[in-house]
């Protein structure tokens, strides 16, 4: 994408420094916010939802934006509205619909009441149909580089022998905390607290290890701030729908449960140069294909020009028939993530061959251990191929459930073992 002046970007978000210092995405930048201060590069506003006819009055003089870029997430801590105040495309950059109360549903309320010209998912690639399914404006796939800072070194090739975790491990990331305190409880050298963005760049380059966890099966920052700085990324493994499209061993290493974690941490202590050779590939692979700068110019372009590059479109997932409207599905797979965020292991089962779809929904939750079983007097469905289809296992009896499905009244005797607690009935009206 080649111009003759740097395309003016106006970019709202609540990430400001020093805790993330989103990367510029031109030398010829405007970011407002309501962590930012007012200022020649810089507007303050209101913390929730502001109105873009205001920030236009407040523009320098001359300045008009060539495009407007809008981080919107489940918080809505940076919610703009009346866009259309702005003649430009309009983007909005779609994150943290993983957690949080009804994130999807939010998300989806607010981008329905504008009209956007680009909708980019950032952080759960695996969200993304939800959104093409539900809104009639163009949906990709830009990663969590789009909004993160990469570090601007060298790699470090002399490391610390220690296992390096930089962030957030409190109430809401109960799985992080958890491998945490088990590394600590197993004697790992373990070096963990919350830092400014700048400062743990630096320490992911120099740690032998740098640990992650995504919060609820998402392909954060962090992760791709790890593999720029050359660190040797030890993260969960996710569902392949995620994005995180790195190989196993060679360029990271991905764990599941808590073992494994702990028996990978332990292995790779021992082998520092390995520990090198993974981070810098990693870091190549990075560079190649998932750099910030390579992905802003992919999102400008399509924005700008139209020119939508292959990386950016997220597959459309298999389906099949349902009773449940989208709103429905959507509802459903909220409840599921919300119990995925809270449990290391979930064993799911949907009663019904209608509900298909809906546990194909549920197979982008990389922990949970999914059946579907069919009612009384009803033969299993034919799934269609792929991924998600092969997460799903067709059961001909009731297996034992930690959470069961249903869209009917049928009464089926799920086996429990001794000592278990009684199933989570959750019952959908199947309306459609």
């Amino acid at each position: 994408m080649s111009r003759e002046r740097k395309i003016r970007v106006l970019y709202s978000t609540h990430m400001a420094p020093p805790y993330i210092d989103p990367a510029p995405w031109s030398e010829d930048q405007i970011v407002c916010g309501p962590n930012w201060p007012d200022g020649p590069r810089s507007l303050r506003t209101a913390e929730g939802v502001f109105d873009l006819a205001d920030i236009r009055a407040r523009l320098p003089a001359g300045w008009v934006p060539d495009v407007y870029i809008a981080l919107v997430d489940a918080f809505r801590k940076c919610q703009p509205i009346n866009i259309g105040a702005l003649s430009c495309p309009k983007v909005a950059l779609v994150a943290d619909t993983h957690h949080g109360d009804q994130p999807i549903a939010a998300v989806l309320r607010h981008l329905k009441a504008e009209r956007w010209d680009l909708i980019v998912g950032c952080f759960v690639k695996q969200h993304c149909h939800w959104f093409a399914e539900s809104l009639s404006s163009p949906v990709l796939y830009g990663g969590p580089s789009l909004v993160a800072r990469p570090y601007a070194g060298e790699p470090v090739t002399e490391r610390i022998p220690a296992i390096s975790f930089s962030g957030n491990a409190g109430k809401y990331h109960l799985r992080r905390r958890r491998l945490i305190d088990g590394m600590i409880a197993a004697e790992l050298p373990v070096y963990a607290g919350s830092t400014p963005q700048d400062y743990a760049m630096g320490v992911w380059a120099k740690s032998q290890i740098s640990f992650n966890c995504s919060l609820n099966g998402d392909a954060n920052m962090r992760n791709f701030e790890i593999l720029s700085a050359g660190g040797f990324l030890l993260t969960d493994r996710l569902s392949p729908e995620a994005g995180l499209d790195f190989e196993d061993g060679k360029q990271a290493v991905f764990y599941g449960g808590e073992a494994e974690c702990y028996e990978l941490a332990r292995h790779y202590l021992r082998h520092p140069a390995d520990c090198l050779k993974i981070g810098l590939a990693g870091r190549e692979e990075y560079r190649a294909r998932h750099a910030t700068g390579l992905k802003m110019n992919q999102v400008l372009a399509a924005a700008l020009d139209g020119d939508i590059h292959d990386s950016l479109k997220p597959a459309r997932p298999e389906s099949a028939p349902d009773p449940l409207t989208l709103g429905e599905r959507i509802e459903l797979y909220q409840l599921l993530q919300e119990d995925h965020r809270l449990h290391e292991k979930r064993r799911v089962t949907f009663v019904g061959t209608r509900l298909a779809t809906s546990a194909l929904d549920a197979a982008d939750l990389p922990r949970l251990d999914i059946a579907l079983i069919a009612e009384p007097g009803s033969a299993l469905p034919t799934l269609p191929a792929g991924h998600r289809a092969g997460k799903v296992r067709l059961a001909d009896s009731p297996p034992p459930s930690d959470i069961i499905v249903t869209t009917g009244t049928t009464v089926l005797q799920f086996p429990r073992r001794p000592g278990e607690a009684e199933a989570r009935v959750i019952a959908v009206s199947g309306s459609r």
